[in-house]
């Protein structure tokens, strides 16, 4: 791949018609030659891709070098996906399935830290897959949260008075107990599928 060539280059985020364009290049070569090319094409698409990465990511608050691996990693993996033949909107297939892609490999670390925690501590109890599923899955949704709400329900969780969360907050304590209510509603609905 031309990922090193493409790495010397600042990421541009490039328009619809720029990724329609750089797909069809790259769909044709394949056609022809049987392999991801030409270098130009997938430089471009790469750079592309890290920055619209690093747009439709941004509230993961993820590193920037870890979104570009997971941009490579996706493109690696996926690329007939993006330059799919009859495929008109490249940039926003790249941007929704980064999106999923992202947090599928969230959701694949954050059982792996649950289940080496679960592994590692044979004083405490055991946990079944199902909590070690609900757990993650709470976990994940949690990440989804802004700043705000997950700092409050994480006091929440923690024990901490609802009042005091409030006062520190500066929110009506109604509003404590909503945001702890809809998340808990959301896990239930989730948890239902």
């Amino acid at each position: 791949m031309v990922v090193v060539a493409a790495i010397a280059s600042p990421p541009v985020r490039g328009s619809g018609e720029q990724w329609r364009a750089v797909a069809e290049e790259i769909r044709v070569f394949i056609a022809r030659h049987g392999t991801p090319g030409p270098a130009s094409a997938w430089s471009r698409l790469y750079l592309f891709a890290l920055a619209e990465a690093r747009s439709a990511l941004a509230s993961f608050r993820l590193e920037p070098a870890e979104v570009d691996d997971l941009a490579s990693d996706f493109l690696e993996q996926r690329l007939a996906e993006v330059v799919a033949e009859g495929n008109m909107a490249p940039r926003a297939v790249f941007r929704t399935a980064i999106v999923r892609w992202t947090l599928n490999v969230m959701k694949q670390r954050s059982r792996e830290k649950l289940l080496e925690r679960a592994g590692g501590d044979r004083a405490g109890p055991s946990l079944s897959e199902d909590d070690l599923v609900s757990a993650h899955d709470a976990t994940a949704a949690l990440a989804e949260l802004g700043v705000r709400d997950r700092r409050i329900l994480t006091a929440v969780w923690l024990g901490e008075d609802r009042e005091e969360i409030a006062r520190r907050w500066r929110v009506e304590r109604s509003a404590i107990d909503k945001i702890a209510s809809r998340f808990s509603l959301r896990l239930r609905k989730e948890g239902s599928r």
